[in-house]
Parts: structure tokens; C-alpha cells; sequence
């Protein structure tokens, strides 16, 4: 597909580029044939990961929490049911035949745990504020304040 887009490119294009999970393991790999389109169309293609903008996660999550619940930001996945799938759905990665998240369903969610911030699964101590799950002593490993 990016051959393509280089072959159509517009002037002083700019071309984000992260992650390349169909090239990983594998011992020939596959390129652009049209990438002098490049020169020519006076464009660039730059290489980001998401570590070099850690200090704007937060930032990140807000912004993109609120544009979901607003409907303005459609969130595609793609779930497999079954725990005995889970080698076929990795592959499926790597293949390019999912969209979107790829999930791997195991079990219905636990009522009690829920999800926070970066992934980090909480719950809630005895006085109500969210402890990461796994804590040695949960009175002390609140994330949260008491309310009352």
C-alpha cells in the first residue's frame, strides 16, 4: 500500500510511518518501489514510536476519551472468542487480516475490576478509592482519595 501512495504523492506531502509488525521475524524484506517520489515531490516520511510522546499521555487520553464518548472518534475492534484461538489471532497480527484492536476474548469481565489511565487494572479497597490490583497492602496502595 505505501508503494502506491508514493506513486500518487502530492507535493510537500508528509508521510507518519510507525510500527512495521508485518516485517517482524521475517528474513527478506519487502520496500517501496516508487520511494524516489520522495525527492521528487519534495515530501518526507518520518519514523515515530509512541515512547517519544510519554509526557503527553495524559494529555492524550483525555482528548481521545472525550472524543468517543462525543461519537467523534470511531473505535474499530477486532474480537476472537476463545482462549484456544489465541494462536491464530497472534498470527493474524502479523498477517494483517485483523482491523482495528485486535482482542482476544478468554472469559466474560470480572465485576469487580476495572479498567484506569494506561490499562493499569484497579479495584476498590474498603473505603471506595481505586488500589491496583496485586497490591501487598491495599490500605496503603490507593490510587485515589476517600470521598467522606
Amino acid at each position: 500500500m505505501l508503494d502506491e501512495v508514493l506513486a500518487r504523492i502530492n507535493l510537500h506531502a508528509r508521510i507518519v510511518l510507525c510500527g512495521a509488525i508485518s516485517q517482524y521475524g521475517k528474513e527478506e524484506r519487502y520496500g517501496p518501489v516508487n520511494y524516489f517520489n520522495l525527492t521528487g515531490r519534495r515530501s518526507r516520511m518520518e519514523g515515530f514510536l509512541v515512547i517519544d510522546y510519554a509526557s503527553r499521555f495524559m494529555e492524550a487520553i483525555a482528548a481521545l476519551s472525550g472524543w468517543l464518548r462525543e461519537g467523534r472518534l470511531k473505535q474499530k475492534e477486532d474480537v476472537v472468542v476463545g482462549l484456544e484461538n489465541a494462536p491464530k489471532t497472534l498470527i493474524r497480527l502479523f498477517t494483517g487480516k485483523n482491523f482495528g484492536k485486535q482482542l482476544l476474548k478468554i472469559a466474560d469481565a470480572m465485576p469487580v475490576g476495572l479498567r484506569f489511565g494506561l490499562g493499569v487494572d484497579v479495584k476498590l479497597c474498603k473505603h471506595g478509592c481505586r488500589v491496583r490490583l496485586g497490591a501487598v497492602n491495599p490500605e496503603r496502595a490507593c490510587l485515589g482519595r476517600r470521598e467522606g
